[in-house]
């Protein structure tokens, strides 16, 4: 099952692919029998689950069918029984917890990371810049020795109601500049940072290479996997499988093909693999 030769399409390819699998699902008909199914945050959709399908599913002949979509839909999906997998962006929370038929299981960090317009000559920031920016208590780029414009403050507020690791670090008092752009995916975020030359935002190192925008040091220190390892680079978010229990035959095979060389190196293309539990199947 170690086929770390396998090469998955890029995250542009990825994007068009999830198009291709929800485009499916919708023309299928209600209730089709697929063995696997996963809905869950956009983020791991697209940067590993698309590709961790499509392997597993021809390593083993078990369909499995991957559906991009939020936090909140990932866990729904576990709770209702309409999914076996969900995916999550966020720490789950303890009223997430509760009553949940399942357990949620961290599989990688997400690298998020500072994007400006790409004629901006800032080159990096400090993450109590960061906060202060974000927090519109530093409104102009001059101070931060760029040119004497306003700063554009673009956010994606999402989980809220959770614990997110850079909502905490990155954003003063949790609360964006009253005059920040809100957008509602991390795609409405890069596009929206491409098309105000004064804009700045953190989104998830796999939308920021997607697009046309420029990434700039946190502290001097740029956002790879190295700096994250060596505790220089603080900004990342746990990337995580929500697992309906008891564990079906069909989950148990996808859990154990999360352990191959083949599945680390779909997460590693743009994520940092954490290594999994002995007892990832739940002893099924």
């Amino acid at each position: 099952m170690d086929r770390p030769a396998f090469i998955p399409p890029s995250p542009r390819v990825a994007g068009c692919m999830a198009g291709v699998v929800l485009a499916l699902v919708l023309a299928a008909p209600a209730f089709a029998a697929v063995p696997l199914r996963y809905q869950g945050t956009h983020i791991l959709t697209l940067g590993a689950m698309v590709d961790l399908g499509r392997a597993f599913t021809a390593e083993t002949g078990i369909e499995m069918e991957v559906v991009g979509g939020s936090c909140d839909g990932a866990l729904k999906g576990v709770r209702d029984a309409t999914h076996t997998l969900g995916g999550l962006c966020c720490p789950a929370s303890a009223k997430d917890l509760a009553g949940l038929p399942g357990r949620v299981i961290p599989i990688a960090l997400d690298i998020k990371v500072v994007v400006v317009h790409p004629s901006n000559p800032i080159d990096s920031i400090t993450l109590a810049q960061l906060r202060q920016v974000q927090g519109g208590e530093i409104r102009r780029w001059s101070e931060l020795g760029g040119a004497d414009q306003p700063i554009a403050v673009v956010y994606r507020n999402h989980c809220p109601q959770r614990g997110e690791p850079v909502l905490e670090q990155a954003v003063a008092n949790r609360q964006y500049a009253v005059q920040g752009i809100q957008v509602f995916t991390s795609q409405d975020l890069v596009e929206s940072v491409v098309r105000y030359r004064n804009g700045l935002g953190v989104v998830s190192r796999l939308f920021a290479g997607r697009a046309n925008v420029k990434t700039i040091r946190v502290g001097g220190v740029a956002p790879t996997p190295a700096a994250v390892a060596a505790g220089r680079y603080p900004l990342t978010g746990p990337l995580s499988l929500v697992v309906a229990e008891p564990v079906g035959a069909e989950t148990a095979a996808f859990l154990r093909f999360l352990k191959t060389t083949w599945a680390r190196a779909i997460l590693e293309r743009h994520f940092i693999p954490l290594d999994l539990p002995r007892n990832l199947e739940g002893g099924e």
